[in-house]
């Protein structure tokens, strides 16, 4: 298209009806929109899906949700578990009516996986084939086109909003299911894998994960753009023969999603054999660290934290929660600790690190 071919068009409010929400699963899942799921490995992301999209093909009650709703089919795209040994039984465990769960199992003359941006239409035809109206895709940064990055905002963005235009013009909820990165400590909206454009595309945003006191498994609402956020819901894994099934609990108003996003650190490479160490033991040894000094030398407080078993998600936490600051004087980096966080009263004669600007 020649630049003086391109037009910008504007509508009126006035021209555009207005509509009311629908949703999947009330107060968590709307319809017609992208939905993000992230959870650490092994707390049942997939059983999760696996538990909704059963009772949406019986068109029985979600979880705190006794919305009326009829039999709905699903598409299951999965770059990670097997449709055989995998998927299906945990389908039969959950009693999915199987005849309305549709596995992808690869693109016409070709058995390569799914790809986005490039296939954003053909899934909107396969909707439209198998009348679905949810759509799991396990994991979400497994089907971006090989030239795009997950952790760029610009890829991401070319990715998933053809997707979402797809999801609203169809109506159907894609579940984009996503890993967890290493950065403990950090809040559930900074644990996602990959770009924040994956949180800032979804309409909802699930986080799933483990209270680390009660040692409760919960899934939490971490961001919803058309309503109050519900309390995160309990559940609890039940074993099965070969395989799982999800016991949904209570809400949990007690518990958040930031809650679940923390894991005790795990000790480092440079101190196997030692016990792993938790958020508090790293700000309480980074004080030990510190003990009447002013200002550390980084690479010192970086030596001994790992050392002590400290992984750098909790190094991280610890300088965020003892408020600490960079430094740098003469080509040499130091961290500066706020008077009143110290263990006990201030060197008399800190280093020179006074009037240099924080980096």
């Amino acid at each position: 298209m020649n630049e003086c071919d391109r037009l910008l068009k504007f509508k009126s409010f006035h021209e555009i009806s207005e509509s009311k929400m629908e949703w999947l699963w009330r107060g968590r899942i709307p319809r017609g929109v992208l939905v993000g799921l992230i959870g650490m490995p092994g707390v049942g992301k997939s059983l999760i899906c696996v538990d909704i999209a059963s009772r949406i093909t019986k068109g029985v009650e979600l979880p705190f949700d006794s919305t009326p709703r009829d039999p709905e089919n699903v598409l299951w795209i999965s770059a990670e578990e097997d449709a055989s040994t995998i998927i299906k039984p945990r389908l039969g465990v959950a009693g999915a009516v199987m005849s309305k769960v549709f596995f992808f199992t690869g693109a016409d003359k070709c058995d390569s996986m799914l790809a986005l941006p490039l296939d954003a239409k053909r899934l909107e035809d396969a909707l439209t084939e198998h009348d679905a109206k949810m759509v799991v895709i396990d994991t979400a940064t497994s089907v971006l086109e090989s030239r795009l990055s997950h952790n760029s905002d610009k890829d991401v963005r070319e990715a998933l909003l053809p997707l979402s235009k797809v999801a609203s013009e169809t109506g159907a909820v894609f579940i984009l299911i996503r890993h967890t990165n290493k950065r403990n400590g950090e809040s559930a909206s900074n644990r996602g894998i990959g770009s924040r454009a994956w949180e800032g595309v979804c309409r909802s945003v699930l986080f799933v994960g483990t209270h680390q006191e009660s040692q409760q498994k919960a899934v939490g609402v971490m961001k919803l753009n058309c309503g109050q956020i519900p309390p995160p819901l309990t559940y609890a894994i039940q074993d099965q023969v070969g395989t799982g099934l999800i016991q949904w609990g209570k809400e949990a108003p007690n518990i958040t999603c930031d809650d679940l996003a923390t894991l005790p650190a795990i000790s480092s490479g440079r101190s196997r054999g030692r016990p792993s160490k938790t958020n508090r033991d790293s700000v309480e040894d980074l004080k030990t660290i510190f003990g009447e000094r002013l200002d550390v030398d980084s690479s010192e407080i970086e030596d001994k934290m790992k050392n002590y078993g400290h992984s750098k998600g909790a190094i991280a936490h610890a300088r965020k929660m003892l408020k600490i600051k960079s430094l740098k004087v003469d080509h040499k980096w130091f961290c500066r600790m706020p008077p009143e966080q110290l263990s006990s009263p201030l060197n008399e004669h800190p280093p020179r690190c006074d009037n240099i600007p924080e980096s």
